[in-house]
């Protein structure tokens, strides 16, 4: 009979401390309210952009891999106050892909002390959609060689390409905020067009 009331009591101790969300739509970010709410991909316009995404100048290939990150807390996982989907993503530069001479330029995936996957070093890649055409959010060029030890972070920008077989999108970088002396420009390409594989 202990046992059914320990039980009891801590089903209902759950279920009255837990903190109810309200789904909504990603959409609606910045415009309603946000304690309380989760801002969800409910018209699946993430997945436009899920995938790899490839363009190859000369004998480098440039490449994007983008996820959805669903469910994440905001401001902190420490202290949510609401959640919002995310797509998440990492960039490589290839030399001679798919050939005996094959090499990794360079790539944002990096190993940290402690951490055993590579997802988990950073969100290189952190943007939204709205409407399943444009991405916009940010990207750490965390290759550039630079005297602060600092990465530098862009504003991202990808626009699908209407009507292109296979789809294809403009990928765009700028710099985000002031460069501090000494400071290098991007390692990543800032202008190209991308391919969806």
């Amino acid at each position: 009979m202990k046992k059914y009331i320990l039980l009891i009591t801590i089903i209902s101790f759950s279920f009255f401390n837990c903190k109810a969300q309200q789904i909504v739509n990603i959409n609606t970010h910045n415009t309603v309210p946000s304690d309380g709410k989760y801002f969800k991909d409910i018209n699946n316009n993430f997945a436009n952009f899920t995938g790899t995404w490839s363009s190859t100048n000369g004998n480098l290939t440039f490449k994007i891999m983008l996820v959805k990150a669903e469910q994440m807390p905001y401001p902190s996982p420490d202290n949510p106050k609401y959640y919002m989907d995310e797509i998440h993503g990492h960039f490589i530069m290839i030399q001679d892909i798919g050939t005996a001479n094959e090499t990794i330029v360079y790539e944002s995936h990096k190993n940290f002390t402690g951490l055993t996957n590579k997802w988990e070093a950073q969100n290189i890649i952190l943007a939204f959609t709205n409407d399943g055409v444009t991405l916009a959010g940010s990207i750490t060029d965390n290759c550039v060689p630079d005297t602060y030890y600092r990465p530098l972070v862009g504003h991202l920008k990808i626009v699908i390409n209407a009507g292109t077989n296979p789809t294809t999108a403009s990928f765009s970088v700028e710099r985000k905020g002031m460069s501090l002396q000494g400071q290098s420009t991007f390692t990543i390409p800032t202008d190209l067009t991308l391919t969806k594989e």
